[in-house]
């Protein structure tokens, strides 16, 4: 008897009703290697059936692909010589001769002799490419500019704001490059300090204006126009 062989039975045999009551006698005469050697009249008397009804489950158990018998390949009894049976089970596949489950516990050829089909390889997730290095154009190109431009980008991470693709960079340094270094540094550093979600220019300060006839002077503008 293998409570090994009979574990797998209940759980991989697709047989129902007498099907499964055959296969699960023919388990517990099983060794571990999934072979055994009993007579049908055996088999019936264990299975409280008829040996008419153990012909059929065998016959349907071997259609299902989980048994095979062997003609007269068993031991020699009063009654004659038995058969050989080998329960084949196993995940995606079955027990290949001797019953005997790959450490995988998938098992890869027929009870025919033939080969499945191949497991599906899972590919390995494709590692992140590396991050682009930025090329900073010559005006751009100094220390000053890139400790504001690197406090700029850690900004926008702790907001949790989308990092820039490449292209994104290379449009933003772009525009930068019109305001020339130190005022590019002075709007990133603005930027951050009011919690803008783009970089900006900022307005000319001592704006004023006449409306309704009063003449108003402004405070210098804190806000920033021509987004970046």
């Amino acid at each position: 008897m293998s409570v090994k062989i009979s574990a797998k039975v209940w759980e991989w045999s697709q047989a129902k009703g007498a099907d499964r009551l055959v296969m699960l006698a023919l388990a517990d005469f099983c060794d571990d290697d999934g072979m055994c050697y009993p007579g049908i009249t055996r088999i019936a008397k264990k299975c409280a059936v008829n040996e008419r009804t153990v012909q059929r489950s065998i016959q349907s158990l071997e259609q299902l692909g989980e048994l095979v018998r062997e003609q007269g390949a068993g031991i020699t009894t009063a009654s004659g010589q038995t058969n050989r049976f080998t329960l084949i089970l196993g995940r995606g596949g079955v027990l290949p001769p001797g019953g005997v489950l790959p450490p995988d516990g998938v098992a890869t050829t027929t009870n025919r002799g033939g080969v499945l089909p191949p497991k599906p390889s899972v590919e390995p997730p494709a590692k992140p490419s590396a991050i682009e290095p930025i090329v900073f154009p010559d005006v751009l190109d100094n220390a000053a500019f890139r400790a504001a431009w690197d406090a700029w980008v850690e900004f926008r991470r702790q907001a949790k704001r989308k990092a820039y693709l490449p292209v994104s960079v290379k449009f933003q340094l772009k525009k930068l490059v019109k305001l020339g270094s130190a005022r590019a540094i002075e709007a990133i550093e603005n930027a951050i300090a009011n919690a803008y979600i783009g970089i900006f220019e900022p307005k000319q300060v001592g704006v004023s204006s006449v409306r309704h006839g009063a003449d108003r002077s402004y405070p210098p503008q804190t806000r920033m126009n021509n987004g970046l």
